[in-house]
């Protein structure tokens, strides 16, 4: 199985297509076998946007032509930032690769 992702750049490059491809065919030209098209994004936060609505379809199987997938999206409803905070027990060796820094927990 071969896969290819589509990008929306006016979307903060959120995937907005997936493609299934069959490898089984050596000698002839590949094809899809299975999509999944995002219809409607939501951002849910700035520049992190999330798919509410998808069609998934195939062309090679009538089963999952025209199935769509809607849903209200929630992301971490309830929760503080004081939820997210990370302490790391004293003495803990701790390496931020974002910021490049070594420390030790106090």
């Amino acid at each position: 199985m071969i896969a290819s992702v589509y990008f929306a750049i006016d979307h903060d490059y959120t995937p907005v297509r997936f493609e299934y491809i069959s490898d089984l065919r050596p000698d002839g030209p590949k094809k899809v076998i299975r999509a999944r098209d995002v219809l409607s994004l939501e951002e849910v936060m700035p520049k992190l946007w999330l798919p509410s609505s998808v069609l998934i379809s195939s062309p090679t199987d009538p089963f999952w032509n025209r199935f769509t997938c809607t849903s209200k999206i929630l992301v971490n409803q309830g929760l503080s930032a004081k939820d997210f905070a990370v302490k790391f027990p004293a003495g803990t060796r701790v390496r931020d690769s974002v910021t490049g820094r070594r420390y030790v927990a106090k």
